[in-house]
């Protein structure tokens, strides 16, 4: 490995959320464990990519000869946090054929008619396989309990189901790894803004220069 800057530890203790973890008290603008910048991280990634490949290889074989482990990435963020990103330059590092990504929204009329768990451990990775949610079963507390669509009991029983899907998985080869990506109100307007900036020049240049004096 060169000069790139890594962590102090490794992600997974440090960022790890324990109890009485509260968001409100966490700076979305921090990198806990992390020194380096943008361009640090983007040069540590790259050395990563070979690595990462080499790992997604031999769970890959491992399969082929009666292994059970699978990796399953669980995405959660509000819009624009970077999801996207992670997907494009962790994942692109892998073979595809190798990753199953599946994006959660909101149900439709027939998962609805199944219990919330239904359609998502029918995407739950095969062996050898890396599977990515964007989006999760954290969706069907997290919404519920924000727009409070589901009564408190509800919401126990989601919670107690979650936790026995997750030791089952784990039972049955499942490594889950939990990212959730935070940013700031102000952090989100500004990316949402230069989104909306992005479609109305794909607009203009669709358009042509009639179209864009209407814009104007």
């Amino acid at each position: 490995m060169s000069d790139a800057v890594t962590f102090d530890q490794h992600p997974s203790e440090t960022l790890l959320v324990g109890k009485g973890f509260k968001l409100k008290d966490c700076d979305p603008d921090s990198t806990p464990g992390y020194s380096g910048d943008k361009v640090d991280g983007e040069m540590l990634l790259e050395e990563l990519d070979s690595r990462l490949a080499e790992l997604q290889e031999q769970l890959f074989a491992e399969s082929r000869f009666g292994g059970t482990k699978r990796i399953l990435l669980v995405l959660q963020a509000m819009d624009t946090a970077g999801k996207g990103g992670i997907v494009t330059h962790v994942m692109g590092a892998m073979n595809p054929h190798g990753v199953q990504m599946k994006s959660f929204k909101a149900p439709t009329p027939e998962e609805k008619s199944y219990d919330f768990l239904w359609r998502i451990e029918k995407e739950v990775p095969a062996s050898g396989m890396v599977g990515v949610f964007d989006r999760s079963h954290y969706e069907d507390v997290l919404i519920h309990r924000v727009h409070r669509w589901a009564n408190p009991e509800e919401l126990e029983r989601r919670y107690k189901a979650i936790n026995e899907f997750e030791v089952r998985q784990n039972g049955a080869g499942t490594k889950i790894i939990k990212v959730m990506l935070h940013i700031s109100k102000d952090e989100q307007k500004q990316r949402l803004l230069a989104r909306l900036n992005e479609q109305q020049a794909v607009e203009v240049q669709h358009r042509g220069p009639q179209g864009a004096r209407v814009l104007d």
